[in-house]
């Protein structure tokens, strides 16, 4: 039975242990695999996830870099949205049009009853 996740790490180090060990023991065999292939299909393993890794620390430094350009454009945005609430009014529709929201469509607030004292 396969495990769900495959952790290639774990994988990797099992089949290194698994090279030593044949190596140790050139006359061991399992039918139709030889030392060789398994080694190949290690390498080719490992190729993958370094790869796969070199991407990922790509990626990463992408979306730092996306994430500090939304935070960036957020706060321009807020600016603008305030900046025309002040000089259009509130209840305006250019304040509606950037994203504000009137007091008049506000939901009132409403307090929470005080607890009784014990």
């Amino acid at each position: 039975m396969m495990a769900k996740k495959l952790i290639v790490g774990n994988i990797l180090a099992e089949s290194i242990k698994i090279k030593q060990m044949w190596t140790q023991n050139p006359t061991f065999a399992v039918p139709d695999l030889t030392a060789a292939e398994h080694a190949a299909q290690e390498s080719a393993l490992a190729a993958k996830e370094n790869a796969v890794e070199a991407l990922r620390a790509q990626l990463a430094g992408l979306i730092e870099e996306r994430d500090g350009i939304a935070r960036e454009l957020n706060g321009w945005n807020v600016r603008i949205r305030r900046g025309v609430g002040f000089t259009f009014g509130l209840e305006s529709p250019q304040y509606k049009m950037v994203g504000g929201t009137p007091p008049s469509e506000r939901k009132p607030t409403t307090r929470k009853p005080k607890a009784p004292a014990p």
